[in-house]
């Protein structure tokens, strides 16, 4: 008699030593589970799990001391619990890489693999303001709960659990939550390729120009809030009229209302300098790709220091 049989097909010592850690795993969970409620008397196990050469675990009970109506439910929660975390951690990649391949055949490999990674990033979130590692914990535990649900019914019926069959023809609705995480994926990742391939064209557009200001001095207040300056210190007016196509394209395809990227391409400096306190903000980093080794960002020369007083002058 078995309690169940699980079999993995798995290719690479990598692989093989997960199947050697479930088992581990397996055993210790079902053990510890199984002493909060009931041990033999004589401090025994009361099953045994074996790990074959075809990286196949089973699970035998050890009788007569195990009772099947008393230790089961004991014994298929606690394995469920665990094989649901096993899927998660190390299983649940490759399922999305796989329904990506399906889904996404038309799209290059490199393309594919974009797309992977974007969905990758939505599971595992930013740590927003410290509660974004707390809201992945809590969405991981649900996503282990709703297979562990779906693996113990699956156990009242079969014992045997094809884990690539299993993941593949099952789990409908852990599936179709990683469907929507990779259509969401998909659509970062198109917005993420029109971004760069504007970039591109903006360094393109910057190229062609010929030099019109020697140095320009950008502060950077806030925000999106940007004033300009001349090698002098004098504030520059940008007039936009002859690059009205391109102010238009950077308020429609990056909604900057400040037009900071109009107005450097209007003045076409041979320098900028960029005076800020947060050089890692996003709108810092676009402006350094798009004019490449012109930019120096700066953040503690005398001028820097009036930034700490909003507005001021330098």
């Amino acid at each position: 008699m078995e309690l169940f049989r699980i079999q993995a097909v798995v290719n690479g010592e990598r692989n093989k030593k997960y199947i050697a850690q479930l088992q581990q795993l397996l055993a210790c969970e079902m053990t510890v589970e199984l002493h909060k409620y009931t041990f033999d008397t004589a401090g025994e196990p009361l099953f045994e799990l074996n790990l074959k050469n075809d990286n196949t675990i089973v699970c035998l009970p050890k009788l007569p001391q195990f009772q099947l109506i008393k230790h089961g439910p004991i014994i298929y929660k606690a394995a469920a619990a665990i094989v649901a975390d096993f899927i998660v951690q190390h299983l649940e990649s490759h399922m999305m890489e796989q329904m990506i391949a399906r889904k996404y055949a038309s799209y290059s490999k490199t393309d594919r693999a974009s797309i992977l990674q974007f969905s990758q990033i939505v599971l595992q979130g930013e740590d927003w303001d410290g509660y974004g590692a707390k809201f992945i914990e809590a969405d991981q535990k649900r996503r282990k709960q709703v297979i562990a649900t779906e693996l113990f019914d699956y156990w009242s019926t079969d014992s045997l659990l094809l884990l690539e069959g299993f993941t593949t023809f099952r789990l409908a609705a852990y599936r179709q939550e990683l469907n929507e995480v990779i259509e969401y994926a998909l659509d970062e990742f198109v917005l993420e390729k029109q971004y760069k391939e504007f970039i591109d064209l903006l360094k393109y557009f910057v190229y062609l120009q010929d030099t019109k200001q020697e140095v320009v001095h950008l502060f950077h207040y806030s925000g999106q809030d940007f004033t300009l300056y001349d090698k002098n210190f004098e504030p520059i007016t940008v007039e936009h009229n002859s690059d009205a196509i391109v102010a238009e394209m950077i308020e429609t395809e990056m909604n900057m209302n400040d037009m900071v990227l109009s107005s450097l391409i209007a003045v076409s400096p041979a320098k900028i300098i960029v005076h800020t306190k947060v050089p890692q903000q996003q709108i810092i980093r676009t402006i350094a790709s798009i004019f490449e080794n012109r930019v120096t960002v700066c953040s503690q020369c005398a001028h820097c220091s009036k930034l700490a007083t909003e507005g001021s002058q330098p």
